[in-house]
Formats: C-alpha cells, sequence, structure tokens
C-alpha cells in the first residue's frame, strides 16, 4: 500500500466554529496545485479520507476531482484522533493500492511518527498543503517507508 498523507491547505483563522473554517484564496491555489500534482504523477487513489472539518473536506474535494475518485468516508481523522485508531482503521483498507488521508496537525505528525516507527520525533512539522508519501509492503505500525515529505510550493 501507499499512503499519501495530505495536511488541509490554508484556512481562515476565524470563523463561528472550528469545524466551518474556510480555505483561503492562497489555500484554494495550494489544493488545486497538490490535486494537479495527483493528475500528473497519474496517482489515482482507491480511497479517499478526510476529516470532517471544512478546510479538509475541501482540500480533499480537489483531489476527488482531479483524480476522478469519490470522497470516501468524512469522518476520518477528526481533530484529536489517536494514531493507535488511526492505524486500526486503516487495517481496514490494508490492501488497497493507493489511500489518501486528509487531516490536521499535530494528529498527522503523530501518525506518522506511529507508522514509521519513530518514537515522539517532535521535529516532525507537517506544513499546510504538505503532502507526505509512505510505502508499506505489509501494513503495521512502524513498517512505513518514507517516500517523500513536501509542500505544496514544490509540486
Amino acid at each position: 500500500m501507499k499512503l499519501y498523507i495530505l495536511r488541509h491547505a490554508e484556512a481562515e483563522p476565524t470563523a463561528p466554529t472550528d469545524a466551518e473554517r474556510a480555505l483561503t484564496p492562497k489555500g484554494l491555489k495550494q489544493a488545486r496545485r497538490i490535486a494537479r500534482f495527483f493528475k500528473k504523477q497519474g496517482i489515482k487513489p482507491d480511497l479517499l479520507l478526510t476529516s470532517p472539518m471544512r478546510r479538509c473536506v475541501q482540500t480533499a474535494e480537489f483531489v476527488a476531482t482531479e483524480t476522478g475518485v469519490d470522497l470516501g468516508e468524512k469522518d476520518f481523522l477528526a481533530c484529536g484522533m489517536k494514531p493507535a485508531t488511526a492505524i486500526k482503521m486503516l487495517g481496514r483498507w490494508s490492501e488497497m493500492d493507493t489511500v489518501v488521508l486528509v487531516g490536521h496537525e499535530p494528529d498527522l505528525s503523530r501518525l506518522i511518527d506511529a507508522l514509521m516507527g519513530w518514537e515522539k520525533s517532535n521535529g516532525l512539522r507537517i506544513r499546510k498543503a504538505s503532502l507526505t508519501c509512505i510505502s508499506f509492503v505489509e501494513f503495521a505500525p512502524g513498517s512505513g517507508l518514507l517516500e517523500f515529505s513536501m509542500p505544496s510550493k514544490f509540486v
């Protein structure tokens, strides 16, 4: 499996609720850039999962549109999801070739730490609109191979 982990693009600093924060004009550009990268590289996810927060759903929708893939669960990686919970849920889809997750910090860096077998690196920072790819021969915590991690400005 190849697991693509995408942090949502830049969002408004405030809204009536945190869940309603939408992408900024810059965030919309970032999300489009990442989505075009998926298309240009021929990456077609078998499954696209996102946090229910508006900024994540908006980011994921760009990827869905460019790749022709429907959004899967929209309540995956809700803010504060623990790595063990995310890994257990991901286990359901471990036979798929390509899975994309769209979520938040610090949850994503903690998930990456667990998937790579790093013990709370504290140095890992996933910037907004950054894309990380981890591959697995067999899906299990600590068995990931980091393929790349880069912000949208480099795609």
